[in-house]
């Protein structure tokens, strides 16, 4: 379940895969194709087009990653 929206929340909040990208410091194909579909991801897409996430909760998703996170590739 996502944490209740509150100011603190909302004024660190990142809308667009570039603008989370440029926060991470890597390309925004991959925030679309990787990071929003890993799961725990703090990358939501809340109106289903549009990527947002909390700074602090991005910031904090990769601190206690001891690895880059990754999606495993589905063989087709």
């Amino acid at each position: 379940m996502s944490s209740p929206i509150t100011p603190e929340r909302f004024d660190d909040l990142i809308w667009g895969a570039k603008a989370i990208a440029a926060r991470i410091k890597r390309s925004p194909d991959y925030v679309r194709n990787t990071l929003a579909k890993l799961p725990g991801s703090p990358v939501r897409q809340p109106d289903g087009r549009n990527y947002c996430a909390v700074g602090r909760e991005l910031d904090e998703f990769f601190q206690s990653s001891p690895n880059k996170p990754t999606v495993a590739q589905s063989s087709t």
